[in-house]
């Protein structure tokens, strides 16, 4: 029910009143409405209007659903357990604790205002102030001691620098300079990402002499010669700037002078962590996330420190020019790249009430439309591909920022699974936004909300693996073409470029069954067009099945950095985790739907094509084998269509060898129904099923179904010559004794 109370909310004065009725916040969870003998008419009004008003802050949930899904709670969290140092980068003495004159011009500090008083400045050498920021200081230390573990991070420091293809350029764009991408790095031996990444933060200490501070929402913390961006007037809309000395350096006629880098963070959010009103959850949401900002804008200021484009050393870095842009995203803003390569999403906060987030939503889709509010006022959006049309948000719950500050959570699993664990925690149910994009030849291209969907939970079953795979598509694009796309071609692009994406990074692809059905169909609907000639199609398969072969690849390497993760001096990447395991294995079982279904399509193409199809399907399945034990007595995943089929190869097994045909039909039929049924199970079941066919011979289902029995058995022997000495060796020797006599049956059947 509704307080009663005439008493102000306890929200009030910290998210502010709702414009119906001062005494109340509007996002406070209303509790459950029990039925009634009478429900009284007004009440029901006025919760009607209240969730309302909560749904148009919460992109359609209601403040209520949130809690139930753990993301508004006042409980109590559990204190922090974190006793890792804070990083020498990080130390007070390198934090500001007088203007940095001459080299930058603001002349004063900010004041520390509590309940109305000064009590000294915004300084980490202010005790009030340390107190508050150490828990944030120690987790981003904790954080960034271990980002060299991600791809991501190894591609920015090692990465190749290219320049940005004219081609991706819109028309009427201002072309800032020094405009180049950072490409992926193919690299398995973290030990070096680490010893580099330990040169970076000398570097950063020692020649750039990066200092700290604190910045007001009002101004810029260098001094009156840079006026606020306009698009930056909103509250808390810029939490962090990293900067260096550029106008100094450069115009300045001092001697003697030294660069140096600046990282301020806005101190309207850390304003809250002074309130005694707050809730653990909320205390440790803007820990967190302040964190997470102190972590962004490192990554900015390695951007400044990392070689060019032609190797050498940046020695005049304008802070003015945009970060470069990583790979094919259409947004230059490294900051919150790597927070999708770290978290999984960029955050956002619930609402834009001054230093108050009330929650954060996880925005999981990378680049978007929206994102380019969040690039700097020199930044371009790239098209060919272009950002998405769409974004998809999920709340974090509280037990995600509760879990950030436990010593164990780090220690035990973090160092086993990896950071990818935290798109997993945090992903569950989330909203959809569709945009509309209206203007597109200058930067920023011009949109609007036309839909908001919910997105039912995502969970590690079956045809889980989301979305990401969306980078490039470039042997698509070759088939779709760049310009004036249809909406089946979209499909087919957006498709193409997250099937892309996804073999690269461990994420989700298969999970939006709808959107990838249709992002199929798509493709296979442009092949088969009366008005495409037959040279044209086969010319487009072979663009297809060449693409094909680049994600199996991609995948192929994510496996082979997985499987050798286990050194001992990468603590963090010991054994390949379940969860790793699981997004890599559904990843796979989709990807081999999608070869299964390209075959399907196309019965008369050429032969080298099947061939290409076929291999590629073997080649799935011979890494699907590396990653999947078959010892139910050690392998961890015990759910799961890979589970499922060995269990039951495991009965089909034994009721061939006891003679129950009944039963070995049974088994056969349920394991074929399995989505996706993995190339050694129907292997298996081939086998059984030739052994107790009963019928005539001369059958021309039974002639046909055997017609490739020998090709099948040159698969099954690649198989296991690719798998042998591992875990499956047993299991292909348990199931070439079926298929020997499988073999001779077919023999017999010839001869006759």
């Amino acid at each position: 029910m509704l307080r009663n109370d005439p008493r102000q909310s306890r929200n009030v004065p910290k998210y502010g009143a709702w414009s119906e009725n001062p005494q109340i916040s509007g996002l406070t969870p209303l509790a459950p409405l029990f039925p009634k003998a009478h429900m009284d008419p007004a009440e029901i009004v006025l919760r009607n209007r209240i969730e309302d008003f909560q749904r148009e802050q919460f992109d359609g949930f209601t403040s209520r659903e949130l809690a139930d899904m753990d993301v508004i709670t006042d409980r109590q969290l559990k204190e922090s357990t974190l006793d890792n140092p804070i990083m020498p980068l990080f130390q007070q003495q390198r934090w500001e604790i007088q203007p940095h004159q001459p080299d930058l011009t603001r002349d004063h500090m900010y004041p520390l205002i509590i309940d109305g008083v000064q009590r000294g400045d915004w300084s980490m050498h202010n005790p009030l102030v340390y107190e508050k920021l150490k828990p944030v200081l120690q987790l981003a230390s904790r954080t960034i001691t271990s980002m060299y573990t991600l791809p991501w991070f190894a591609a920015l420091i090692f990465g190749e620098r290219v320049p940005i293809d004219p081609a991706r350029i819109r028309p009427k764009d201002e072309v800032p300079d020094n405009l180049v991408s950072f490409l992926p790095y193919n690299i398995t031996d973290y030990s070096l990402v680490r010893k580099r990444m330990e040169e970076v933060f000398d570097d950063l200490e020692n020649n750039w002499n990066c200092k700290f501070g604190f910045m007001s929402p009002d101004e810029d913390p260098r001094g009156p010669e840079y006026p606020i961006d306009p698009e930056d007037t909103l509250p808390d809309s810029v939490y962090g700037l990293t900067v260096t000395n550029y106008q100094y350096m450069e115009y300045h006629e001092a001697e003697n002078k030294e660069w140096q880098i600046y990282v301020w963070l806005a101190y309207s959010r850390l304003q809250s962590l002074f309130r005694n009103d707050l809730t653990t959850s909320e205390r440790k949401m803007v820990e967190w996330a302040t964190a997470i900002t102190l972590v962004h804008e490192i990554v900015h200021a390695i951007n400044f420190v990392c070689p060019r484009i032609d190797g050498t050393r940046v020695s005049n870095p304008d802070d003015e020019n945009p970060p470069w842009f990583f790979d094919d995203e259409a947004l230059a803003e490294a900051g919150f790249s790597f927070e999708v390569a770290l978290n999984g999403g960029t955050v956002r906060s619930f609402t834009t009430v001054r230093g108050m987030p009330y929650g954060h939503w996880f925005e999981t889709i990378w680049p978007s439309v929206e994102s380019q509010d969040l690039c700097g006022s020199k930044s371009i959006t790239l098209m060919n591909p272009g950002p998405f049309d769409y974004q998809e948000r999920f709340p974090i719950p509280a037990s995600f920022y509760e879990d950030m500050q436990q010593r164990e959570f780090w220690d035990y699993m973090v160092h086993r699974f990896g950071h990818k664990l935290f798109h997993y925690r945090s992903i569950n149910h989330g909203v959809r936004l569709n945009f509309d994009i209206y203007t597109k030849n200058r930067t920023p291209i011009k949109f609007r909300d036309i839909s908001t969907i919910r997105i039912v939970p995502v969970t590690p079953e079956p045809g889980h693996d989301n979305e990401i795979l969306r980078e490039r598509w470039e042997s698509i694009q070759a088939i779709l073409g760049a310009q004036g796309e249809s909406e089946e071609r979209k499909i087919a692009q957006s498709f193409g470029m997250s099937l892309l994406q996804s073999s690269k990074i461990e994420n989700s692809f298969w999970t939006h069954e709808e959107t990838q059905r249709r992002g199929a169909a798509a493709i296979f609907e442009h092949l088969k067009k009366q008005s495409v000639s037959e040279e044209e199609r086969l010319s487009d398969l072979t663009h297809l099945i060449g693409f094909m072969w680049t994600i199996v690849q991609n995948h192929k390497n994510k496996i082979d950095a997985l499987l050798k993760s286990g050194q001992a001096d990468i603590p963090q990447l010991q054994i390949p985790s379940e969860e790793r395991r699981r997004a890599l294995l559904a990843w796979n079982r989709g990807t081999s739907i999608f070869v299964n279904q390209c075959s399907k399509q196309f019965p008369n193409a050429l032969g080298d094509h099947k061939f290409q199809l076929s291999t590629l399907g073997l080649s799935l399945e011979i890494l699907r084998l590396q990653i999947f034990s078959p010892n139910l007595q050690t392998e961890t995943i015990k759910s799961g269509p890979d589970f499922m089929e060995l269990a039951l190869l495991l009965r089909l097994q034994d009721s061939f060898l006891k003679g129950d045909r009944i039963s070995c039909w049974d088994f056969v039929k349920r394991i074929r129904e399995i989505e996706g049924c993995s190339l050694f199970a129907f292997l298996c079941t081939l086998w059984v099923d030739t052994v107790i066919y009963e019928g005539s011979e001369t059958n021309l289902e039974r002639v046909k179904s055997m017609r490739g029995f020998e090709s099948m058995g040159n698969w099954w022997r690649e198989l296991w010559d690719k798998s042998s000495g591992g875990e499956w060796e047993g299991m292909f020797r348990i199931w070439e004794g079926v298929r020997e006599e499988a073999e001779r049956r077919v023999r017999s059947a010839h001869h006759m």
